[in-house]
């Protein structure tokens, strides 16, 4: 049994295409259908598979920028959890070569959670000024990470003009 991902992928999507779509029946079109569309899912996930550990780099950075400059904004009180989510974030992007890619997600995840409640208990008590920079923020934030995941999936097909997107290799740069 092969352990590593990108050699398990090749191996599916060669059985998928060469074995497996030949043999559903003509005339059973979802059948066919969604045969493509997994098909179509383990290529995009073959292709994205070696920038995978960038892209989870590139988001702990912006996650980091965003909670440290939250941290700004609400003070400590308000930002409770945010400086030892920050400390550790920063500690593992100071050395991410040395990271564990589960350790990289499980920091992104912590950054997430720990960020999006404080975000939220800033927001419901905060000044009016303190909520539009939040707001400002966040939309920023969102906004940086939209593109990157378009960019990521732009192989699938939603966009409607796919070449308006950078390449999302030039992004994680």
């Amino acid at each position: 049994m092969q352990l590593r991902a990108d050699i398990q992928l090749r191996s599916m999507i060669k059985s998928l295409r060469d074995t497996v779509l030949p043999a559903v029946d003509p005339g059973n079109k979802p059948a066919i259908e969604q045969a493509q569309l997994v098909l179509a899912m383990l290529q995009l996930l073959e292709s994205r598979l070696p920038l995978q550990y960038r892209f989870d780099c590139n988001e702990l950075e912006r996650q980091l920028r965003f909670a440290t400059r939250l941290l700004e904004i609400v003070g400590n009180d308000t930002g409770a959890g945010l400086e030892p989510a920050i400390e550790a974030a920063s500690a593992a992007l100071a050395h991410a070569r040395r990271v564990d890619p589960a350790r990289l997600t499980a920091l992104i995840r912590q950054l997430r959670a720990v960020g999006g409640n404080v975000l939220q208990s800033a927001f419901a008590d905060g000044t009016p000024g303190v909520r539009a920079e939040l707001r400002d923020w966040a939309l920023a934030l969102s906004g940086e990470q939209l593109l990157l995941d378009r960019a990521w999936l732009v192989d699938q097909g939603w966009d409607s003009d796919p070449r308006m997107l950078p390449p999302i290799d030039s992004l994680l740069r």
